[in-house]
Parts: structure tokens; sequence; C-alpha cells
């Protein structure tokens, strides 16, 4: 039965109980698949696009609402359809999008391939959907561990062939040139390689985001662990008197490891009194136990020496010149006040910035533009700035967005962007670039490019690449060069414009547009005047 561009308000639709959209395409997306073949109802349907749809002269497709029999629940999802006779092909979750498509592709050749080597089975494909695993990139990491990379990888590989050969073949028609070009654009991995930079980023700012809260939390606790119990462990020089009250003099010279620290009963000598050891390495390996009996204060010195255990610790030793120091230990305190937390080292006078920094500099520019020029002082852009620097994230949104200019709204785009609240921050980067603010430019082209809290556009991605790279953005001029030269993200192949860009990016520093410039078959001159000239070489 041939489908017209318009729908009734309910379908019928057939499922084959052993067919791929049952067992893998709705139960991976909705945990549940028929035994037996049966029929699905659909309401609320309203047809698709077709320019989204592969083979659409015998497909079509559809957005409804259903309910499964496990539940009453009223689910929606977009089904492909065959136009003889309605029979289900697949169904997605969300987006009807050419993006979308397009992964959905990838993600059901790997599942159905996997499935029909006996590799998984559709219960696993349940299991994945109760997992929360939804992407290809969760779809590969997940089996992986399930059933090894090696046979996840294969069934990628197969499942990309296979597409490539549809594409291939469809190139033949002139009648479906146009859907095959884009098919072929995205088998180049472009798109799919889009999507894994987009989750590791995610990943990574998570990942990172963790543990610089780890850090500061657990930094917080030893402070005050180290503050309580040294305030009392602390033997002072009135207690124990010093041939000078000079402090310096008292410590024995040299840094150590504390390796271990206990309570132990001094039997050496007669009234055996309880000690604390610790047991040190010095900065050569050398590794020696030193103890303390002074009795006040010591539970806290123990908690204080256990405390310090796997840190950069300098000793004490009362009277060093009549008691060795290699046996005796007055006070002990961290080395240059500094205190290693999970592999790095922190100052306790210091807040915990590092961490926040460091995923900030490493960040493309087009994510984070705030950290270069930086002042403190007590002006608005300082408060903002300084409330950034103490990680007060919130505080510094506010401030950026009162002072209403055009590059300060940028910075509360780029927070927001880091604390991933992605259609926020789309929503000020747009703000800035209305008002001209040529580093917002970047952001808007990668969100549109990558789908940051915007549908993916290629067009509009395009558009704000061209007016960075146009505005002096050396990566944008990149960009610009590598779309045109390679024809990807909406950019038509054009020599002429890709030399240009890569060019002027080149003359401007960045190494890559030059190594790209050159894999391209050209060399640039950059002129006195400002000009360049591109080379054949």
């Amino acid at each position: 039965m041939q489908k017209s561009l318009y729908l009734n308000k309910t379908l019928k639709m057939p499922i084959r109980a052993d067919h791929h959209g049952n067992l893998d395409s709705l139960a991976f997306r909705y945990g549940y698949y028929f035994k037996q073949d049966t029929k699905l109802d659909l309401f609320n349907c309203s047809q698709i696009q077709d320019k989204y749809i592969n083979d659409k002269h015998i497909k079509y497709g559809v957005r409804a609402s259903f309910k499964l029999p496990h539940s009453d629940k009223t689910l929606q999802g977009v089904f492909i359809l065959m136009r003889s006779n309605d029979n289900f092909v697949t169904v997605m979750r969300g987006s009807s999008q050419s993006s979308a498509f397009k992964a959905e592709h990838l993600l059901s050749e790997t599942i159905r391939t996997l499935r029909e080597k006996k590799d998984i089975s559709a219960d696993d494909n349940v299991e994945m959907y109760k997992n929360n695993v939804k992407t290809t990139v969760e779809v590969v990491r997940y089996l992986s561990d399930k059933i090894g990379s090696s046979k996840v990888e294969s069934a990628v590989n197969d499942a990309k062939e296979k597409i490539k050969n549809l594409s291939e073949a469809l190139l033949k028609s002139n009648k479906r040139a146009d859907a095959a070009e884009e098919d072929n654009e995205y088998l180049t991995n472009v798109a799919l390689k889009s999507e894994l930079e987009k989750e590791e980023a995610v990943e990574k700012a998570m990942a990172e985001k963790a543990k610089r809260e780890k850090a500061e939390a657990t930094l917080e606790e030893f402070k005050a662990k180290y503050s309580e119990n040294q305030s009392v462990a602390y033997i002072s020089n009135e207690e124990q008197p010093e041939e000078s009250y000079d402090s310096d003099s008292e410590w024995n010279p040299g840094t150590f490891t504390l390796i271990n620290a206990y309570s132990d009963i001094d039997a050496q000598r007669s009234y055996k009194n309880i000690v604390i050891r610790i047991e040190l390495e010095s900065e050569n390996g050398e590794r020696f136990t030193v103890k303390n009996n002074w009795i006040r204060g010591h539970k806290e010195r123990i908690k204080l020496a256990k405390q310090l255990i796997g840190q950069q610790v300098i000793y004490s030793t009362w009277q060093s010149y009549k008691y060795s120091s290699k046996v005796w230990f007055k006070n002990i305190t961290l080395a240059n006040n500094q205190v290693t937390i999970d592999g790095e080292y922190f100052d306790l006078e210091e807040e915990i910035t590092s961490l926040a920094k460091d995923v900030v500099h490493n960040l493309k520019h087009e994510d984070h533009t705030i950290t270069e020029g930086i002042n403190y002082g007590d002006d608005p852009i300082g408060r903002a700035n300084s409330a950034y620097e103490a990680r007060d994230y919130d505080l510094a949104i506010k401030l950026y967005l009162e002072i209403n200019e055009p590059d300060s709204i940028n910075a509360a785009a780029d927070i927001l962007f880091y604390q991933g609240n992605y259609e926020e921050s789309i929503k000020y980067k747009h703000k800035s670039a209305d008002l001209e603010f040529v580093g917002a430019y970047g952001g808007l082209a990668k969100a549109y490019r990558e789908g940051w809290g915007v549908e993916i556009d290629y067009r509009k991605s395009l558009t704000w690449t061209l007016k960075g790279a146009e505005g002096g953005d050396v990566i944008c001029m990149t960009l610009a060069g590598g779309g045109y030269a390679f024809g990807l993200f909406g950019f038509e192949k054009n020599t002429e414009k890709a030399c240009y860009w890569l060019g002027y990016a080149t003359c401007y520093g960045d190494d890559s547009a030059g190594s790209m410039l050159n894999d391209f078959g050209y060399r640039v001159e950059c002129l006195d005047n400002g000009q360049i000239q591109t080379y054949k070489i």
C-alpha cells in the first residue's frame, strides 16, 4: 500500500518476532521485544521528512506514541516502516534529524551483526537498555567488557563496510546522488569522530571536576585534622628547651618521607614507656625509625603521625647535640607546608585551583576565552575574575552578566559551558555574538558543529566559523580551511578558499594549519604587507 504524504491518526504496525527491528532496535531502545509475531498500535502519528530516510521509495517514517504490553506508560518514537505493508523496520527515540538517522544506521548494523553472529542476544540488548547504554560509544565500551573488544571492533568494521557498499551503490543512481553524497560524507567517520570527541570531552570534564571536588574535600579534611592534631601534639621549647630558642636550630637537616607510624613499648628503657615510632626514608633512600616518649599529646601525636604517612616531612630532635637524631624525634611537620593528594602537591595556604586551571587551559579557546589578561582588582571585572579563581562559579556568572559587556557575557557563557549547562551557555554566546564579540563566534561554530546544547546544524556552524575567521580567530581560520579542503561540516570543496584560510592561519602561527596545507599539496609565503601567497608543491 503506497503511502501518501499524510497519515491517519492511528496505525496497526505489524511486527515480525524474528526481525532485526524487534530483536535489536525495540529491545535496545525500549527494553522489550515480542516473542511472537504481533501488531503494535501506533497513535498520534505524523509523517517525518522523506529526505532523512534511506530507500525512501520503499520506506517511510512516522513519529508516533505507543504502549508496550508490559506497561501502561505512553512512549514515543520515530518508526521506519515498509511502504508496501507497514511492516516494522526500525525505531529510534527522540530526534528525527539527519545526524540521528546516520548514527542509528551504524549503531543498528553493529548490534545486528553481533546478534546474527550469536555474540549477543536480544536479552543482551534489553540489558543495555536497563544499564542506560545508548550511544555507539557506550555500546562499544559496554560490549567490549562483556564479549571482548576484538569482536566488537570487527562488528563495527563490518557495519561500516555494509553502509559503505550501500552508499557506493547509491552513488550510481543519479536520482539519489545528493543523498548518497551525504551518506558518503558521514562514512568518512568525521561525524562519528566528532561524537566520540564530544563524549570523551564531557567524560574528561566530569572526571576532572569530580577529581577536583574530591581533592578539595580531602584537603579541607586534612587541613582540619592537621591543625587540630598539631596544636595539641606540638612540643614547645618551654616544655623541652633547646640550646637556642631560634626555631630553625632544632629541625634536623633534610626532607623525609614518612613511611609508617605506630605506638609501641620502649623495651630498651627500664621503666618501659609507651612511645610513638615513625619510620622515615631520606632522600638518598636510607630508612630508619625514630621514637618519641613525651606523654602529653601522645594520642594526637600518633594521629598526626599516621595522617602524615606518605607525605614529605621534616622532624626535630630535643638536644640533638646530646641525643641522636637517628633515635629520637621531638616534633614532625610537613616539609614546605605541602601535602600530596592523589599524586599531586598542594600548599595548605592556597586554594585548590590548579586542576580547574588545567581543565580551562586544555579546552579549546572556543570553549573558554577568559584565561588571558586576567586582573583581580577591586572593580567589577576584577571581582568577577576573583570569584572565578575561587571556584565560586555561580557568583562569577552573576558578576560577569551584571557587567553586561560583550566579553563578560561571553565569559559567563564559557563558565556555563564548563559546568555542562550547554543550552544556557549557547543563549549567552548568541547574545555576545549579537554584540559583535569575535570571541563568541568560535564557540557557536563548535556548538552547531558538534551539538552542544543545540541540534547539529552544519549550515549555521559554517556561518559562525567564517565570521570567526573573518574576525581574526585563528582556529576558525584553520577550521574553515579544513572544511573547504575536504568538503566537511557544510563546506563545499574549494581549493582556492582552503588555501586562503589555511595560509592565513599558518602565517598567524597555527602549525596544524601549515601541516594540513602541506598535506593538501600547497605551501604558503607570508608577505611583509600582511598578505599571503600560496604555491602548489
